[in-house]
């Protein structure tokens, strides 16, 4: 899958690697601040962490085999990450954390109408979920045409088609 091409020029995308590993946690970790801020000791906020980091993957694995783990680069250096599952039938966005200090600039948003392009132009769904709890994920994905396919206990789940009147 290439969305290099649908990407602008300060971003790339390199798939992950075993190297990648701390970066990931990383990211895991300062996206969701919940741990750090129960008022645990440090050393346990982050053993939390990695329990649910390591939950996590070993949930897309089994949800999605196939799925590729991207690198989000800004000017070359570690921004995020995209976790995408790319089959015959959709595109699965699973995940895709920014880090904090570049939250806010249009990075997710790029990421996202890039996944739209290439579902386009392969006109199949692209398909999510996002947390009933993350309003600013959700607000962003309504702006940007997904629309809500099935309320579940703590998620949505959505999906983007596209139209023929898209293309004009």
């Amino acid at each position: 899958m290439n969305l290099t091409t649908y990407l602008p020029f300060n971003l790339t995308l390199r798939l992950a690697t075993a190297d990648d590993r701390p970066f990931l946690l990383q990211l895991f970790a300062s996206s969701r601040p919940v741990f750090s801020q129960m008022g645990l000791p440090e050393a346990l906020a982050t053993h939390l962490a990695e329990q649910q980091f390591q939950l996590q993957q070993a949930s897309y694995r089994q949800q999605a085999p196939g799925a590729e783990v991207f690198i989000v680069l800004l000017h070359n250096t570690p921004a995020g990450q995209l976790t995408v599952n790319h089959s015959s039938h959709d595109i699965r966005l699973m995940d895709l954390s920014i880090l904090q200090q570049h939250q806010g600039k249009g990075y997710g948003t790029a990421l996202i109408k890039a996944l739209q392009a290439l579902a386009s132009k392969q006109q199949l769904p692209l398909k999510l979920s996002v947390d009933h709890a993350n309003q600013r994920a959700l607000a962003l994905y309504l702006k940007l045409g997904f629309g809500i396919t099935q309320q579940q206990d703590f998620h949505y789940s959505m999906c983007w088609q596209f139209s023929h009147s898209q293309s004009r």
